[in-house]
């Protein structure tokens, strides 16, 4: 019982030492405890206290002075949802206090709520004080006196700008991996906005994996909540720095992340065929060429191999393929075009149990030979140094800053790029290249059919974009917009026609309420038996800033296509500045000849100046 007999005298000792106005005899609880009387509390200590009315004001806290006003709701600077805020200000009792917001006084009707406090101070709690969108002031004052209060208040607004960033900013190149694309709407003052809406997103490479919110509408929807909005973009198999965008009216934003190497683990496989027997029975050859009636079925040795390869050499990835059999992208049917389908019928031996698989070709080339061997520039924000023999794009060679000497098309052959620190160089070699022919396509409001100027296109080789340009002023374009085959479109390479998904208006109107006319221009390659084409090209860049919208470069450009009896020969040079997030200027000349076997030598000149969105182009 020695432990309950000290530990009951510490609480009883407490209870009489700490009782601030009487000291009251404290009966034990059961079970009950017989005390000493040596250990007994003593009687009621009597305390004499002042009543509260007496205290003197020296007894309340400097920081609550009697003639002080303050606001304690809502708090500075904050930033308030709905228009129609709560106000809670501290006065002293007996002092009448007028409440203004932006100069206006509000009506003592909103007092919802008055509470008298014991050091004198008086809560009044206004509720349904209006605001207006932006900035608010809310000031608090002592009528007769100056003392005063004031806290400044931010209302959300209707969206008037657009906010897109990537939560990573490199992610693998593996098929796999995801980036996290997060946005926010904010109004005039750069809060957030509480409104919904929908975005629509676009990338230059990898796929929205979310549900798109507008299916019936094109490119990517996703639905802004209370200003809000974010999805995951999945990364490609293709090592390159991706921008995407979001948009809504004409409010837009960009992002950019990167693509990285994946540098996986080395990976081989392959087949070797080696064959002693007579020429017309190899089970493994064509169906045609197995006992031939009109051909030497004499005895004779066969070789085949067929391989791919891809892994880690140091900081470079390489992959590569090879078939000596057949070209790389020869289709189910036997036709050979740029950029094989990734779908084929003949290639679905299995049939997918529920796992979503998907086949994706690693290795393009219209003749037997792939090899890339690339890796992530160590130069910050430069993308993907790397040299390839394939089927490659010219996207190296259509930049912000040209017009006059854009390229964009599929081509085939041998490409490389490195940076050089700010030196960006590119160069390319193209075999094989077929007639090229550029259409301008007057659209009628509908989706198709739009009839190409030749037909027996080749496969994967066509570029579609649809321009927008002023109607009083032909030939300057205001906006470019690429499309893709499948998503925005199908082709008829045979027939040469095109059907779009959706109806393409002929006209537009601009921002500030001008006339626009579209254009359907598409660029391609078509069948000429007989052709020896070749390209040559090259483009250094200098980068002075890398930034997004931050962009600023020096460029110079050269072309040469050997077209047999035709030579076409273009170089240019163009300058690119940023002035800000929404402001540019650039500049471009570029200089072409061409000799015909019937007009001869054809040369002419170009160049445009255009600065904060001001056009002005002289030819």
């Amino acid at each position: 019982m020695k432990p309950q007999f000290f530990l009951y005298v510490s609480l009883i000792s407490a209870g009489f030492l700490l009782a601030p106005v009487q000291a009251q005899e404290i009966k034990p609880t059961s079970p009950s405890i017989s005390l000493p009387d040596a250990v007994k509390p003593s009687p009621a200590i009597p305390v004499e206290v002042k009543p509260e009315a007496q205290t003197s004001p020296q007894s309340i806290p400097s920081a609550i002075a009697l003639d002080e006003v303050k606001i304690l709701s809502p708090a500075i600077n904050q930033v308030l949802d709905v228009p129609a805020a709560t106000v809670v200000i501290q006065a002293p009792e007996g002092k009448q206090v007028e409440l203004r917001v932006n100069g206006v006084l509000v009506p003592e009707q909103l007092i919802g709520r008055t509470e008298t406090q014991k050091s004198g101070q008086v809560i009044r709690t206004y509720y349904g004080v209006s605001l207006k969108q932006g900035s608010n002031t809310l000031s608090a004052q002592i009528v007769g006196t100056s003392q005063s209060a004031q806290v400044t208040v931010q209302l959300r607004g209707e969206f008037e700008k657009l906010s897109v960033q990537a939560a990573e900013a490199k992610i693998p190149a593996d098929g796999r991996s995801m980036a996290t694309i997060r946005g926010e709407l904010l109004d005039a003052q750069g809060n957030r906005s509480n409104r919904d809406a929908l975005i629509t997103l676009s990338t230059t490479a990898g796929e929205f994996l979310d549900t798109d919110a507008a299916e019936n509408q094109p490119g990517f929807q996703v639905k802004a909540e209370r200003g809000q909005f974010s999805t995951r973009l999945r990364s490609g198999l293709e090592a390159r720095t991706v921008t995407v965008r979001a948009a809504i009216g004409t409010l837009e934003d960009f992002t950019q992340l990167q693509f990285e190497t994946n540098l996986r683990p080395s990976i081989a496989t392959g087949v070797v065929d080696l064959r002693f027997g007579r020429q017309g029975t190899n089970f493994y050859k064509s169906f045609r060429d197995f006992l031939p009636v009109d051909a030497d079925n004499n005895y004779q040795l066969d070789f085949g191999a067929s391989f791919f390869a891809t892994g880690r050499i140091g900081d470079w990835l390489l992959t590569t393929a090879y078939n000596s059999a057949r070209p790389l992208n020869q289709t189910c049917d036997g036709t050979n075009g740029l950029f094989r389908p990734n779908t084929q019928v003949c290639d679905q031996n299995y049939s997918v149990y529920g796992d979503s698989s998907e086949s994706t070709v690693l290795t393009p080339s219209i003749d037997s030979v792939f090899l890339r061997l690339e890796r992530n520039s160590p130069i910050a924000g430069a993308g993907t140094d790397y040299a390839m023999w394939g089927d490659y794009t010219s996207e190296e060679f259509a930049s912000r800053s040209q017009e006059f000497s854009a390229m964009t098309r599929q081509l085939h052959g041998f490409k490389a790029n490195y940076n050089f620190g700010n030196l960006q160089v590119t160069g390319l070699f193209a075999n094989n290249i077929q007639g090229f022919q550029r259409d301008t396509l007057v659209p009628d409001g509908t989706s198709g059919f739009y009839f190409l100027s030749r037909r027996l296109l080749i496969e994967g080789s066509e570029s579609i974009f649809l321009e927008l340009e002023e109607l009083n002023r032909p030939g300057t374009v205001l906006k470019r917009q690429q499309l893709n085959r499948g998503t925005d479109y199908e082709i008829d390479y045979d027939r040469g026609t095109i059907l779009f998904r959706q109806p393409i208006a002929r006209t537009d109107v601009g921002e500030f309420g001008e006339t626009l006319v579209r254009r359907i221009v598409s660029t391609y390659q078509y069948d000429t038996p007989g052709s020896d084409s070749r390209m040559f090209g090259g483009r250094v860049q200098y980068h002075l800033a890398r930034g997004l919208n931050r962009e600023s470069w020096l460029g110079a450009t050269y072309l040469r296509e050997d077209q047999g009896a035709r030579d076409f020969e273009l170089y240019g040079a163009d300058a690119f500045v940023s002035l800000g997030q929404n402001a540019h200027a650039l500049a471009e000349y570029a200089r072409s000849t061409n000799f015909s076997d019937v007009l001869g030598l054809v040369s002419g000149s170009a160049y445009r100046f255009e600065l904060e969105g001001r056009e002005n182009d002289n030819h």
